[in-house]
């Protein structure tokens, strides 16, 4: 008889009005996790380091030495970078010194389910990277994506579950034949699944090959659901064993059109709080800078969340409800007495944050700021402020009203009991058109964006792609002023493409430099002054 075992998941987005923090109920500090990246790191010092310092990097996954996967992203190579960087630990994908991907699989004579060539690739790289002063660093992942490369079906068939067992016991020994103190991560799957994580510890605990480090994959939309049904799961299953409490890496998370768009990675940074994990950001679109935070040394939009991630501090509290299309981390810190909040992830025209038992009297201090997407590769000066001032405390209690949140941004609300003596700019008076909704002609919309394509806000693209080509549109503004025209673009030529811009009858030409490739978004700046109206 074979036996299907799901992990379900069925929930129902709550598109809320109102979020509402209980300050007398906390839940201890955060633990800053989601601070890592597969392939994050190409070469010494880049990303450099200086760009990697303020988001405090927990880990990364880089190839083995002379691995052939790719050009790049080499552990012996950038370690000393990783470790001035402030790493914690780095993962070294042993199947990554293989050239193809999937990993081809060369012969296996000995019928050891481990092709004949691996250990000894294993061996060697080990031994190289054992040479580093840094080695106490490195964690070991003998396999990447088992389920789906060299041992398909390996969740459902029992064959194939033995085969990766023993492959898994002869690659861990191989390991610690070399180097016996090493810290080795596992098993590593496309996803969580609870039969085969059971029958993998039973393996390891039989067999003494049990892993350091717990790892598995989350790339979809369905495990950014029911990823804390899987880590409660886990922590069963090790209980029921007898296992100690192992930490958890999420090595792989995010969907590629997550991946630079502070709104959509809020809960992945939500999620991994709740749980207490690590995680990576995937690796969909290019290598080495650090999966879409940083270009050339130039920081974007999502490098920004993560630095005001980390900057949180004190407890964490928890809104209610707690599951809706619009995901928190909201902290506390009796200190500073200081209260933080971080949400995004969906399109509100009004959401209130209502705050209960605080210890403010009479009126706080609020900031509001925007953290708005720049693009793949788009440079990202500072948050944007959009509000500021106080608001009256009743019965230990305040709300703050939101308009306008865009799904593509993550906010920072700031609280406190006066504003002190810090000095900051004015609020922003911002106005946004996407292009697919503007005044078109002669131009091409198409849909894009979906799973693991690059961002796209909206998930369309307007294409000006013939000389006759024009995209319009009006606005009105506030006052007489110098204002900044952003303008998102794709530009995948070898070139700079000029384009007319004409402004109350005025032209102009903007140059669009090259982006990464005719997929990914950049950001185009231009000073402009208009008069009111």
């Amino acid at each position: 008889m074979r036996w299907l075992m799901l992990i379900l998941c069925f929930s129902t987005l709550v598109f809320a009005d109102e979020l509402v923090f209980d300050l007398s109920r906390t839940n201890g500090p955060l633990g800053f996790g989601a601070v890592g990246a597969h392939y994050a790191l190409s070469e010494p010092d880049v990303p450099s380091v200086i760009s990697l310092v303020p988001i405090r990097v927990r880990t990364v996954n880089q190839k083995p030495p002379y691995g052939l996967q790719h050009p790049g992203a080499d552990a012996f190579r950038v370690m000393e970078s990783f470790v001035k960087a402030g790493g914690e630990y780095l993962q070294v994908y042993l199947q990554d010194i293989y050239l193809n991907w999937p990993y081809e699989k060369n012969p296996d004579n000995n019928r050891d389910y481990v092709p004949d060539d691996y250990l000894e690739k294993v061996r060697e790289s080990v031994r190289i990277l054992e040479m580093l002063p840094y080695r106490d660093k490195i964690v070991y992942v003998p396999f990447n994506e088992p389920d789906a490369i060299w041992y398909g079906g390996l969740f459902w068939s029992s064959k194939r579950m033995k085969e990766f067992f023993t492959a898994w016991k002869a690659v861990y020994n191989t390991i610690k034949e070399v180097a016996p103190s090493a810290k080795i991560a596992g098993p590593n799957t496309t996803t969580y699944n609870s039969r085969f994580m059971k029958k993998f510890f039973e393996f390891c605990l039989q067999e003494n090959c049990l892993p350091d480090l717990i790892t598995w994959h989350e790339l979809n939309l369905m495990d950014a659901e029911a990823g804390h049904a899987y880590y409660q799961d886990f922590r069963k299953i090790e209980k029921e064993l007898g296992i100690r409490s192992l930490p958890i890496c999420i090595n792989e998370y995010a969907l590629g059109k997550e991946l630079s768009v502070p709104g959509r990675l809020m809960k992945w940074l939500a999620r991994f709080e709740q749980s207490k994990v690590d995680g990576c950001l995937a690796y969909w679109h290019a290598a080495g800078n650090f999966s879409g935070l940083v270009e050339g040394n130039v920081p974007n939009s999502a490098w920004w969340l993560f630095r005001e991630y980390v900057n949180m501090s004190g407890e964490l509290v928890s809104a209610t409800p707690s599951y809706t299309s619009i995901s928190t981390l909201a902290v506390y810190d009796r200190n500073t007495k200081t209260l933080k909040v971080l949400l995004g992830g969906d399109d509100q025209e009004e959401l209130t944050l209502t705050f209960r038992n605080t210890p403010f009297k009479e009126r706080v201090y609020y900031e509001v700021w925007e953290i708005e997407w720049s693009g793949y590769t788009g440079i990202y000066i500072s948050p944007d402020l959009l509000e500021k001032g106080y608001t009256e405390v009743l019965n230990g209690g305040f709300s703050l009203k939101l308009q306008n949140l865009s799904e593509m941004s993550a906010y920072l609300i700031l609280v406190r009991k006066d504003e002190g003596s810090r000095q900051i700019y004015q609020s922003v008076w911002k106005w946004r058109q996407e292009a697919e909704n503007a005044f078109l002609e002669n131009c091409t919309v198409e849909i894009h964006g979906r799973g693991n394509n690059p961002p796209y806000s909206g998930e369309k693209v307007v294409f000006l792609d013939n000389t006759k080509s024009a995209l319009s549109f009006k606005v009105e503004v506030p006052k007489d002023s110098l204002y900044l025209l952003e303008i998102w673009y794709l530009n995948g030529n070898a070139k700079s493409v000029k384009h007319k811009l004409e402004i109350n009858d005025e032209t102009f030409e903007v140059i669009f430099p090259p982006t990464l490739s005719g997929s990914y978004v950049g950001k185009v700046e231009i000073p402009v002054w208009l008069k009111k109206g």
